[in-house]
């Protein structure tokens, strides 16, 4: 914004200098969520945040302070640009809206990616929405008994649009492979492979979208009991479209 005049400067040159300014103020309305691009020190480092990625930017939320997982998490939400150049001193962080406060959870886009999901939040409020194109986050309406779970990852299905949960929410058992739809903004479940047989994992696995395969691949992880899964670092595939799992 320029800066005005003093009183005694003509009046119609201070009219001048005020059109121009509330044009860009009003232009650049929309963007307020990223208006400290240039000048933010970026997150404060932490154990367990949300994070999930678009074509452009990288998203992060909540997590632990670095002193230990006994604090109550954080709200804080950045994004990094992927796309403009910077070095390790000064990296493209801009502070978003303030999320939910959770640690150790998982995020995901839509398919479009101008929404993005976080789920494994304090109840009532199982999963929430963040809107990117006007910084807003919302509560979501899928319902999801085992929310206080963690290590359940989330992957997004380039095709359908559709959001893979294995050993999800909806079971107590975490026996449960959780669907999410982003445009009912609802969850479906179907069963999981007993333990023992494929995927053995329940938590903590390492899961990905593999663009040559048309799968989800998963690695390591802990069994329903968050123990270390005996010759467990194996890799296995879901394949969305029918819904097979697989040992690679």
């Amino acid at each position: 914004m320029a800066s005005h005049s003093p009183s005694h400067t003509n009046t119609r040159h201070r009219r001048r200098r005020f059109l121009p300014s509330l044009f860009i103020l009003l232009s650049t309305t929309n963007y307020i969520h990223y208006a400290h691009a240039q000048t933010s020190p970026g997150p404060t480092p932490v154990s367990g945040p949300a994070f999930a990625r678009t074509s452009s930017r990288l998203y992060i939320l909540g997590g632990n302070p670095n002193s230990g997982n006994n604090g109550p998490p954080l709200t804080q939400f950045y994004s990094l640009d992927l796309t403009a150049p910077w070095n390790n001193t000064a990296p493209a962080w801009t502070e978003l809206s303030a999320g939910p406060a959770q640690a150790v959870f998982p995020a995901t886009f839509s398919l479009d990616q101008k929404t993005m999901i976080v789920f494994h939040l304090n109840a009532p409020i199982n999963a929430s929405r963040y809107d990117v194109a006007t910084g807003v986050w919302t509560r979501s309406n899928a319902a999801l008994p085992g929310s206080d779970f963690q290590g359940i990852g989330a992957v997004t299905d380039p095709n359908s649009g559709l959001v893979y949960m294995a050993a999800g929410y909806t079971s107590r058992s975490r026996n449960s492979l959780d669907i999410y739809n982003f445009d009912a903004d609802s969850v479906t479940q179907t069963a999981m492979p007993a333990p023992g047989t494929v995927f053995s994992a329940r938590a903590y696995y390492g899961n990905a979208w593999s663009q040559y395969r048309k799968s989800i691949l998963y690695f390591g992880g802990y069994n329903v009991s968050s123990q270390a899964i005996a010759n467990g670092n194996v890799l296995t595939e879901l394949v969305t479209q029918t819904q097979t799992w697989n040992t690679l």
